[in-house]
């Protein structure tokens, strides 16, 4: 009888096992080159991104509204729920319909280089089927567009 049992038990061990997270993915790195030829990188980098740049004393912030590319955040399905007065409440999962990024990347000089540091904000727009209204919830990064700019950087 215990035989019979031992596959089901493996089975069940099996399905509580996670999966190991990921690794972080870097944000940070120092290159060799003056702060003002490394700004001029970026803005260049986030611009062929299709974000637009803003040069700020620190660095350089980007956003774009609307238009973030789906790979640079896990945007997923939302439950939105309605309350209704006179019944029970009401849920529908929803799809990302507008993606938006906001990234800050700071520019320091260390030693004979640079420290560049980025820092993405994302969020999603989903439309809450019961209200006719627009919903933001915020995304996690998936670790491209931090890749792609310190890549861009050197």
């Amino acid at each position: 009888m215990r035989g019979r049992y031992a596959p089901a038990a493996l089975l069940l061990l099996a399905a509580c096992a996670t999966v190991p997270a990921a690794p972080p993915v870097p944000t940070t790195k120092t290159v060799a080159a003056p702060v003002d030829q490394v700004r001029q990188s970026v803005v260049t980098a986030v611009s062929n991104l299709g974000l637009a740049p803003e040069t700020t004393p620190t660095g350089v912030l980007a956003t774009a509204r609307g238009s973030a590319s789906s790979d640079w955040a896990d945007c997923r399905l939302t439950l939105i729920t309605w309350d209704q007065d006179d019944g029970p409440p009401r849920s529908s999962w929803q799809s990302p319909q507008a993606r938006q990024a906001r990234v800050a990347v700071t520019l320091a000089p260390e030693g004979q280089g640079t420290r560049v540091s980025v820092s993405p904000q994302f969020s999603a727009t989903y439309r809450d089927p019961y209200r006719n209204f627009p919903v933001e919830h915020a995304c996690a990064s998936t670790g491209v567009l931090e890749s792609r700019l310190l890549a861009a950087v050197g």
